[in-house]
């Protein structure tokens, strides 16, 4: 395919493309197709958001078969009767009718959805078509013009206002109908199409799935955001592999214990308490519940072959049911009430640990399960240790802040980790960080940390955040070369010649130096701010430095940081230290014993 986007001239360039079979000029609202004309070998053309309002530009293109003209300016299909076409993708246009689609006899597919259609008259003509789409015609309110179309596979008809479907049982060879956000309240018709492998019908006002039981060819089912007062026709829909049932008010899964095949099943935001009705899906993989009012997981036990597991914000207590030596790869049980992690099992394949806010007092029960562990997230708990940690030899991301750790004991052999994030808890030191050369970012704010001990060897660091400590000296970043970022706001820095150490440091951008504005001095500031022209003193020292920032805090969105003064607005013309603005042997000696 040639992709003639970067084109400039297109009358020049179409002539060195008329061997080409596929031709793509999006988004170019000054285009002359008439250029178009020696491309006599093209069968397939997107001229898609441009300003085309006619087909005749195309009438010596007698071997295109696939053409987009989305969002154009095409009010009716003037030119199409030039055309012989098995696609036609003419959405998202101001199209008032359709007259003249009747002579593409070939059609296969056909896209109108979100223009201006008022009447479908000369679809029912298009005896080959096989495809169409119809998403968003305000106008639709039956299938009265379509249920001609027999032989037709795919229906899209989503955002309409569509009761019922009507007509729909004649078109018996449909395999896939998509009719979300509708106003459907029936599914009288539905049960005719015995071929029907995919049906969307999430987001109306369905109280029941009446006919669905007949669709044994049935694999994927979304019937979300509907309130569906039982689910016992989905037993018969025996060759379901995904069915999604997000907020449909259900309290059981009565109904889904005779599918067997089932493999993917998403139902959240619901009030289901058990999952009991899942013990012989054994073929399940993914299990989504987030939002119901699970107490246990009993009912996995035997679902071997589990990859994804996302039970949060649900009433548990502990993770007895997790399936035993399974294929789980995707934890998702935060915000529960778990104390630790009993009941987990031997998991040789488990990637990923979401647990925050689970009111975690230990990790007891984890070691077993962190062999191939890459992720883990255990903030805002309760945990003291990271000892059952140990054998995760492959974590990358350890983020366990807001919790009550005295030490990062149990961390010190994990070679691949690149990200640690242990603010907020009860740290005076970090130096068990030291033989993480492969860590990137480390967040250590507001702890009672005294000194960067265990920083000098982590020489891949490129984010430090360090605020609100009681850290005085810098001298242990000095071979940080990589660093970008540095927060050091709130500790006890009361010499500005501590950040002569950050001059071998060639790419270090940010510094967040100050909490609150430069003018009103923040009592919890580093003491070296009071120095006057400190500023200016920074800059001079060093010149990479694109910004010193200050940070305020905003409750809904999180710290948000500003420049006090960027090197663009602080003149140094004229300006001379001081104080010493080289570190030699016997400053840097002053400097780390201070």
């Amino acid at each position: 395919m040639t992709d003639l986007l970067s084109v400039k001239s297109l009358e020049e360039s179409f002539p060195n493309y008329k061997t080409d079979t596929e031709i793509e000029y999006s988004y170019k609202q000054s285009i002359n197709v008439n250029a178009l004309s020696n491309c006599i070998c093209l069968m397939k053309l997107n001229l898609e958001s441009n300003c085309l309002s006619s087909f005749r530009f195309a009438s010596a293109l007698t071997n295109l078969r696939y053409l987009d003209v989305s969002s154009n300016q095409y009010v009716q299909l003037e030119g199409i009767e030039t055309l012989n076409l098995d696609t036609l993708i003419i959405k998202y246009n101001p199209l008032s009718n359709l007259h003249g689609i009747w002579t593409q006899k070939k059609l296969t597919t056909l896209d109108v959805s979100g223009t201006s259609l008022t009447a479908l008259n000369g679809i029912e003509l298009l005896y080959y078509l096989q495809k169409l789409c119809m998403n968003s015609l305000e106008f639709l309110d039956n299938l009265d013009a379509v249920y001609q179309l027999s032989g037709l596979q795919t229906l899209q008809i989503s955002c309409n206002k569509l009761v019922k479907l009507q007509g729909i049982e004649a078109m018996t060879d449909l395999k896939e109908l998509f009719c979300p956000n509708a106003s459907l309240r029936s599914l009288i018709g539905i049960q005719e199409l015995q071929s029907l492998r995919m049906l969307d019908i999430s987001r109306n006002s369905l109280t029941s799935l009446q006919g669905i039981k007949n669709l044994k060819t049935l694999v994927n089912l979304n019937i979300s955001y509907n309130k569906i007062d039982s689910l016992s026709e989905l037993s018969f829909c025996i060759n379901l592999q995904h069915l999604e049932m997000n907020e449909i008010g259900a309290k059981n899964l009565s109904g889904l214990f005779a599918l067997t095949k089932l493999q993917t099943l998403i139902a959240c935001n619901n009030e289901v308490e058990s999952l009991e009705e899942l013990k012989a899906l054994t073929e399940l993989k993914v299990v989504k519940f987030k939002s119901n009012k699970l107490q246990n997981l009993n009912g996995l036990q035997n679902c071997q072959n589990l990859t994804d597991l996302e039970v949060e914000k649900n009433e548990l207590t502990g993770l007895l049911g997790i399936p035993n030596h399974s294929q789980l790869k995707v934890l998702q049980i935060f915000a529960n009430t778990i104390k630790n992690f009993v009941g987990i099992g031997q998991q040789m394949h488990l990637q990923q640990i979401i647990a925050h806010g689970c009111h975690l007092e230990s990790l007891e029960g984890i070691e077993e399960a962190t062999s191939s562990l890459q992720k883990i997230v255990i903030n805002n708990n309760d945990l003291k240790s990271l000892e059952q940690l140990q054998n995760a030899k492959l974590l990358k991301s350890l983020i366990a802040d807001n919790n009550q750790l005295g030490s990062l004991s149990g961390i010190e052999q994990l070679s691949q980790l690149n990200i640690l994030e242990v603010q907020h808890n009860n740290l005076q030191s970090v130096k068990e960080i030291e033989t993480l050369i492969n860590m990137e970012q480390v967040n250590i704010a507001d702890n009672q940390i005294q000194n960067f001990e265990g920083f000098q060897r982590l020489t891949k660091l490129r984010k430090i955040s360090a605020k609100n400590n009681m850290i005085s000296k810098l001298s242990q970043l000095q071979g940080l070369r990589v660093l970008e970022y540095l927060d050091i706001d709130q500790n006890k820095i009361s010499d500005l010649r501590q950040l002569l150490f950050l001059q071998s440091i060639g790419r270090i951008l940010k510094v967040v130096w100050l909490s609150e504005q430069e003018k009103e001095f923040d009592a919890k500031a580093n003491l070296a701010c009071q120095q006057k022209d400190y500023l200016k003193y920074l800059y001079y020292i060093l010149p990479t430095v694109q910004s010193f920032m200050y940070e305020v805090e905003n409750e809904s969105a999180g710290p948000v940081f500003y420049p006090v003064a960027t090197n663009k607005m602080v003149d140094l013309k004229g300006y001379t230290p001081t104080m010493e603005f080289k570190l030699t042997p016997q400053l840097k000696q002053q400097l780390a014993e201070q």
